[in-house]
């Protein structure tokens, strides 16, 4: 054999590679390509997770906020609403004595009122009439001492006995208006 001939020998034996690195190469590939799927759909599910907690908190939001207001306008008492929150039922779909209480939603109402006190706050007394209303809604899973989700809202409500107007009765607002209304009249003319 001559040298020529052994080098280009050598030559194409270096340019070969050894047996089982194709294997190996498809083996590194399939392993990167699961890692970055598995990473993707872990985010995925993380996302899908936090956006059911986003409506769990959106929901004891909205339970806070209509218990506050069913409050504030008289419709009903901090101590009608505290408790479990029924399950909400279409007026026109239910009769007036159902036969079976609402299922239970595992959401609560917990009401708290406080007369709001302190010296020149208002001109009624010391507190101008205001009591602090704190609504906590909140959700127990079963089997779990601690709610899954709570939310507290505060607000200073001025709360009537009954409501003094009637449909039709003018407040000072309603006088004021009349009277600015009635004064651009003659402005005009």
């Amino acid at each position: 054999m001559t040298a020529r001939a052994a080098a280009s020998r050598s030559c194409v034996r270096g340019r070969r590679r050894p047996r089982g690195a194709l294997l190996m190469e498809m083996m590194l590939a399939l392993a990167v390509f699961l890692g970055a799927a598995l990473a993707i759909l872990s985010a995925i599910g993380q996302s899908a997770s936090s956006l059911a907690a986003a409506k769990e908190r959106q929901r004891a939001m909205d339970l806070a906020r209509s218990a506050l207001s069913r409050i504030e306008a008289g419709i009903d008492t901090a101590e009608t609403l505290n408790g479990p929150v029924p399950e909400w039922q279409d007026e026109e779909s239910t009769s007036e004595f159902a036969e079976t209480p609402p299922a239970p939603t595992g959401w609560e109402l917990s009401i708290r009122s406080t007369p709001y006190g302190g010296a020149g706050r208002g001109a009624a007394g010391p507190g101008g009439g205001l009591t602090l209303i704190e609504v906590t809604a909140l959700r127990r899973e079963p089997g779990r001492a601690a709610p899954s989700v709570a939310v507290t809202l505060r607000q200073l409500v001025r709360l009537g006995a009954e409501a003094e107007d009637r449909v039709g009765d003018l407040d000072d607002i309603g006088r004021a208006a009349e009277r600015a209304r009635s004064g651009a009249r003659g402005g005009v003319r």
